[in-house]
């Protein structure tokens, strides 16, 4: 319910309200909990992004500790809700100073919190950091950069990006063909979601691409996925064949 009121209904009160009677019934709230009350300051107006900090300090004693998911909300929250890259970078440090090792999540809300400012380039850094730390990409922060390059007009770009991603229906093949004589995996495959192809359809419709973005949704059914998850990228086809 409070996941429900902080990130759909965007109803702060009654997320706080939930939390509330989940004290009062001696449930005790989990590392998830406190990151959506950080969602509901920091995500909803009218927003208090002060009251977002002092949780995330009051998480430095206590049963739940601060962890890279309530960094990662703050950081979002500063870069993609907010606008303010600069602070999302700073509290993205800030993170890594009280010695929590970002592992992903935090990675991606600040790569998120970049794209969202144009800021390409920056975004690309921040993933190649995330490599040379010996932590591998996903399909979540491909899409984004996907997403990015998209908006950038710069196509080759997200193509190699979507291309370097495997199949879902071919990973167990690549994956296997991955693998060295020493039995070490040579490169960790990222496997596309469909979110993965949706993200690529929208990268060629908002440059006009359709025939590339028919073949991408064609690509996508081949995968088998459930007619209510292919059916938005077919809406959007159809829409933009009906604008043009």
């Amino acid at each position: 319910m409070i996941q429900f009121y902080a990130r759909q209904k965007k109803d702060r009160q009654a997320a706080l309200f939930y939390y509330e009677d989940m004290l009062q019934r001696r449930l005790t709230p989990t590392e998830h909990t406190y990151t959506l009350l950080i969602e509901a300051f920091a995500c909803i107006q009218p927003y208090d992004l002060t009251e977002a900090n002092r949780l995330i300090q009051s998480l430095k004693r206590g049963p739940v500790r601060a962890s890279e998911a309530h960094y990662g909300a703050l950081i979002h929250a500063y870069g993609v809700d907010h606008g303010d890259v600069s602070t999302a970078e700073t509290v993205f440090n800030n993170m890594r100073a009280t010695g929590i090792v970002p592992k992903g999540p935090a990675y991606q809300s600040l790569i998120e919190s970049f794209i969202a400012n144009n800021k390409v380039a920056r975004a690309i850094a921040v993933r190649d950091e995330l490599l040379r730390s010996g932590q591998a990409s996903s399909a979540y922060i491909e899409n984004t950069l996907i997403k990015g390059y998209g908006l950038e007009k710069n196509i080759r770009k997200a193509e190699e990006i979507f291309e370097a991603m495997v199949d879902p229906c071919g990973a167990s093949a690549k994956k296997k063909a991955a693998v060295t004589r020493g039995g070490q995996r040579a490169k960790v495959m990222i496997v596309k979601e469909p979110s993965t192809y949706q993200s690529m359809v929208t990268a060629y419709l908002e440059n006009g691409l359709i025939t590339k973005a028919q073949e991408t949704l064609i690509k996508m059914k081949k995968q088998h996925y459930p007619d209510l998850v292919v059916k938005p990228v077919e809406d959007a086809i159809y829409a933009a064949m009906h604008q043009s």
